[in-house]
């Protein structure tokens, strides 16, 4: 059977992981901003670094070392992400991650990635990945802003329904047990549901 390539939505944690960036443009600093709310360890090698990755490496959110990349700077890395301009340099990354196990994204070449970064959604304790395997960035895009607008409007239905006046109706009528309405109410899952929805996976 022919069936396209997928890839598994396995969500992991970073904390006490040593996560590497080679590199310090534009790239970098989008992957670097999607993973510091994430927790890790985060070290950048690099001559040179956006605005951005400097202001992070002085508030103490990653480490930068203005220097050139070399074979030893993988020696701790438990995870590798190869944004430099030279993909002659990102493929001798990949090589080198690839013979010592280390997982490992080079945002030149899809084919070289041993995970993709999805659009991310997180609100609250809830964390909403989406990719559509590294080949279609704009419906992976589209299907992310529409998660976001759904939680946006059923957040904001929250609000109206908790503030409402006692024996107020959306409608106008009298409703006798006043703004008393759980936010389980608004998703069709009460707190029960929600802990299914986390557990034993």
């Amino acid at each position: 059977m022919n069936r396209k390539h997928k890839y598994f939505p396995l969500f992991v944690s970073l904390e006490e992981k040593e996560i590497l960036v080679v590199g310090g443009g534009t790239i970098a600093s989008r992957r670097i901003r999607a993973l510091l709310p994430f927790g890790g360890r985060l070290t950048v090698i690099a001559p040179e670094v956006s605005d951005f990755i400097k202001e992070a490496a002085a508030e103490g959110e990653l480490v930068w070392k203005q220097e050139a990349y070399t074979r030893e700077a993988l020696r701790y890395a438990d995870l590798v992400l190869a944004c430099t301009d030279d993909p002659e340099l990102n493929g001798e990354i990949y090589s080198v991650c690839k013979c010592l196990g280390i997982p490992v994204n080079v945002c030149s070449d899809r084919r070289k990635c041993d995970f993709y970064f999805p659009g991310i959604v997180a609100r609250d304790n809830v964390v909403i990945g989406v990719t559509a395997g590294g080949t279609d960035h704009r419906k992976a895009r589209e299907v992310r802003e529409k998660i976001e607008r759904l939680l946006e409007e059923e957040e904001h239905e929250k609000k109206k329904i908790y503030y409402r006046k006692p024996g107020e109706r959306s409608g106008g009528g009298a409703e006798p047990d006043g703004p008393g309405v759980s936010a389980g109410a608004l998703s069709g899952a009460g707190d029960g549901a929600a802990d299914h929805e986390d557990h034993g996976r």
